[in-house]
């Protein structure tokens, strides 16, 4: 098979080549008057893709460097093709009087081109034999990398960012909730919004549909069973250390109690919510200089399997599901900008009693148990092991 391929190769590149030594010489019937006048028709339009089990297929619309061939009748002596009014190079080698080959260029214009060219396959020869045919094309495949805010309250607004979002007209929401108002869509495609409607109840993914197709997210939007924990309901933290015997906690406890919870400060019925730094250590003067951590949050400890060890969540994911598809959520909100001047890093931790090992402690370095994250530095270098 492979011999084959080879020789196959081979043939193709000779035929590229006659392409090249021909397509120069004007003296040949492919530009005699003869071929320059006979009509030209497009009755097919097939997608040319060998990786295909189908590699020869007909289809209704192609997307950016994809490779066409078209079939119809009066092909021979075409001198121009424009797709979506771009200029398209093709090579005369394979060109018949039935059949010719084209690859649409990746600059060729989209969403951005004139409506009166937008969606056409134009072909021309000389005094002024053209020919105009309607199909679409379209950018390449839509994908989403990243949403947002994936655990909105109703009335919020999402924004989902990715490639080749362009002019997304849907969005299917876990339940099969859509919204179809109020998308607002980047014009290069790089991303759209809309506003989180009321009554979604499930998780799953988030499912967008425009030109470009449809694509999705993993399936973590509203997905609130995996909250280790949300202060009201799910999960429970734990509290130890910190306080004397009488209850009351200790002045530069580190450790977020029950009493530092603060309800969503921006009031879109969160619940309750745990400061990054609680209220208290700014009124005893704030944090003390060259202190590893300002403040600490762990889940409980106490023996409860069920949710010590978060066995309640098993069932969430199949036993099978490879470890390289599973990834740990993590959304920060800030409701006011978090600045350079601020500093400072969030450390997410999955292991117990480990100390801190994170930047700046004394296990520095040793590992990558933990992971930081750190908004004030460039999204590349935002989340990383905390390694020195």
């Amino acid at each position: 098979m492979t011999k084959i391929m080879k020789f196959q190769y081979i043939a193709a590149a000779a035929v590229l080549l006659a392409g090249f030594t021909t397509s120069c010489n004007d003296d040949d019937a492919y530009f005699e008057s003869d071929a320059q006048g006979t009509p030209m028709k497009i009755t097919k339009v097939y997608l040319e893709d060998y990786k295909s089990s189908v590699p020869d297929r007909e289809v209704e619309f192609a997307r950016l460097s994809q490779m066409l061939r078209l079939e119809g009748s009066g092909f021979y002596g075409v001198k121009k093709v424009y797709i979506n009014g771009y200029d398209t190079y093709f090579n005369r080698a394979y060109v018949s009087d039935g059949s010719m080959i084209v690859s649409i260029n990746s600059k060729t214009p989209v969403s951005d081109c004139d409506e009166s060219v937008r969606n056409t396959i134009r072909l021309v020869k000389d005094g002024n034999n053209e020919y105009v045919y309607n199909f679409l094309i379209r950018n390449g495949y839509s994908i989403i990398k990243n949403v947002s805010n994936t655990l909105p309250m109703p009335g919020e607004t999402v924004t989902v960012t990715g490639s080749y979002l362009h002019e997304t007209s849907k969005v299917i929401l876990p339940g099969g909730v859509e919204v179809t108002e109020g998308i607002v869509n980047d014009e290069d495609g790089e991303w759209f919004s809309f506003v989180m409607p009321s009554g979604v109840t499930e998780g799953g993914p988030v499912i967008s549909e425009s030109p470009n197709g449809s694509t999705q997210s993993p399936a973590y939007f509203n997905e609130r069973r995996g909250l280790l924990i949300d202060f009201d309901t799910e999960g429970q933290q734990g509290m130890w250390g910190g306080k004397d015997s009488d209850g009351n906690i200790k002045p530069g406890a580190s450790m977020i109690y029950t009493e530092d919870l603060v309800d969503d400060p921006a009031g879109s019925g969160r619940g309750k919510c745990a400061p990054l730094i609680p209220q208290r250590l700014f009124d005893e003067g704030g944090i003390a200089a060259g202190k590893p951590r300002a403040a600490e949050m762990q889940t409980v400890g106490d023996g409860n399997k069920a949710w010590e060890d978060w066995s309640r969540m098993t069932d969430l994911i199949p036993a099978e599901t490879p470890v390289s598809e599973i990834a740990l959520q993590v959304d920060v909100y800030c409701p006011n900008p978090w600045t350079i001047d601020l500093g400072g890093q969030i450390q997410v931790q999955l292991i117990n009693n480990y100390n801190l090992a994170g930047i700046g402690s004394d296990d520095d370095g040793k590992n990558n148990l933990v992971y930081c994250f750190a908004p004030i530095l460039p999204a590349a270098r935002a989340v990383r092991p905390c390694l020195s």
